[in-house]
């Protein structure tokens, strides 16, 4: 798991862990005082940095089928829905959406 500061504040998490050749996001949060801020790159970023690369190809994480809040930021990020509401994306395009740099920050 990740825990995000900001200073000595909680504001996100990310709980994860390795399944055959994924890595699973099994439960990402923010305070909503932080959401739309640019912080899930940042959570992202760190999770990726914290964790096994040579353990897995893919990144992916579940929703329930009625979050179409979280639906919509994972296919913001690139993930595709594969099948009952499980996204996946390749690592080096989660990599790539990771580093990319625009003025909104998306």
């Amino acid at each position: 798991s990740y825990i995000y500061y900001d200073e000595n504040m909680i504001i996100g998490f990310a709980a994860f862990r390795y399944i055959d050749n994924y890595l699973c996001l099994s439960e990402v949060q923010f305070n909503t005082n932080y959401k739309n801020k640019g912080y899930l790159r940042e959570l992202l970023k760190n999770v990726i940095i914290r964790t096994d690369k040579d353990r897995y190809d893919k990144v992916f994480a579940t929703t329930k089928k009625d979050n179409i809040l979280a639906q919509q930021v994972l296919n913001h990020i690139g993930f595709v829905n594969t099948e009952n509401n499980r996204y996946e994306i390749e690592y080096t395009d989660l990599l790539n959406w990771i580093n990319k740099k625009t003025l909104t920050n998306s």
